[in-house]
């Protein structure tokens, strides 16, 4: 059955919902159980210019994945963009690029790695539904022999300092956020390999089923923001 419905302010008032996971320093759970950070930040200040009313909420990152591919009027931040994904979303914007690593505790000295098949001779780290798990499989790797999924990074990080795996697969930014945050100590980590060829871009992306005009306003949205300064100036303050 087809139905058409018509998107009136009210409406959108109550379908515009934002998922997310905790990522710091781009987007996390602060005081008050109030969703702080950069990109967080970032999405007020759209909101603003749109004057759209939506919602923020922080989820595991396999149930935010999973609502926004599924639920109307959904968008996901911040989101890896790759060829997996391309058909499966409608893209807003970039927000931020990175680079990927294989990360290992320092006293793991006998860990050696020139390559990446390298790797699968050890016990990598990875978070379900995360498009590093996605590119750990077609490389060829094989879950719960030379890969696990954790549920979230902080579970991920619990893993590598507890010596249930060998590596992690992480990037240059968040990893020091993510460690610290579950009590840990980032100088006892290194990055021991960088991933040339994975997806790197954050972007900003819609469920399929999000309406046209929503996915329209909050494009020009983050575009004027990073043409007037606001986005440069947002980043800054986050030490990004």
């Amino acid at each position: 059955m087809t139905s058409l419905l018509v998107f009136t302010p009210k409406l959108l008032a109550e379908e515009i919902r934002f998922v997310t996971e905790e990522l710091p320093p781009f987007q996390f759970t602060g005081a008050d159980n109030r969703v702080e950070g950069a990109f967080t930040e970032l999405v007020r200040e759209m909101l603003k210019e749109t004057k759209l009313a939506a919602s923020i909420h922080i989820y595991p990152w396999a149930r935010s994945y999973q609502t926004a591919r599924t639920r109307a009027n959904t968008i996901i931040f911040s989101l890896l963009r790759g060829e997996q994904r391309e058909k499966d979303f409608h893209w807003i914007g970039k927000l931020y690029s990175l680079t990927s690593h294989l990360a290992a505790l320092k006293s793991r000295s006998d860990i050696k790695i020139s390559g990446l098949n390298d790797a699968k001779q050890y016990r990598v780290g990875t978070v379900r539904d995360d498009l590093a798990e996605v590119y750990l499989k077609k490389k060829g790797f094989i879950s719960k022999k030379n890969y696990y999924a954790s549920s979230k990074y902080s579970v991920m990080w619990g893993q590598l300092f507890n010596g249930r795996v060998d590596l992690a697969f992480t990037n240059s930014v968040l990893w020091r956020y993510e460690v610290k945050a579950e009590g840990y100590d980032p100088a006892d980590l290194v990055l021991l390999y960088q991933i040339e060829d994975m997806a790197s871009d954050l972007y900003m992306a819609a469920s399929l089923g999000t309406a046209p005009d929503v996915i329209d306003k909050l494009s020009k949205a983050l575009e004027k923001l990073k043409k007037n300064g606001q986005y440069q100036a947002i980043l800054k303050k986050w030490q990004l």
